[in-house]
């Protein structure tokens, strides 16, 4: 599903945005139905995702980021990660690893699902 929309950048419960490529390209306004926007809502609910993002230069199709929190001088960000290429780095456990860069740290699930932990200084 995700990938036919590729022109969407991000699409959250209460918001939706495209990428700036499909803006420019485009001879008409690029569009999400209302019925698709709900059937994205729906398999967040199933997932409790907070909403699809894409991250423009890493090699991962989506985003589903479940969890947020704020840790004094840096947000920590977790959750679903769809990629057709192994992304990097990979680890095998989410729970041992110390972050020291801001980059985001990959478990395989199955298939192209990935965990995902993300720190950002604040």
């Amino acid at each position: 599903m995700a990938g036919e929309d590729a022109d969407v950048e991000s699409i959250l419960f209460d918001s939706f945005r495209f990428t700036e490529k499909s803006q420019a390209e485009s001879t008409s306004p690029p569009k999400l139905t209302p019925e698709r926007w709900d059937e994205y809502r729906q398999l967040f609910r199933a997932v409790r995702a907070k909403g699809l993002t894409r991250a423009p230069g890493l090699e991962i199709d989506f985003f589903l980021p479940v969890a947020e929190e704020r840790e004094l001088s840096r947000i920590v960000i977790k959750g679903y990660a769809h990629s057709a290429k192994e992304p990097s780095p990979l680890v095998d456990s989410l729970d041992k690893i110390s972050p020291r860069q801001q980059v985001p740290f990959y478990k395989k699930l199955e298939n192209n699902w990935y965990l995902y932990y993300l720190w950002l200084d604040d």
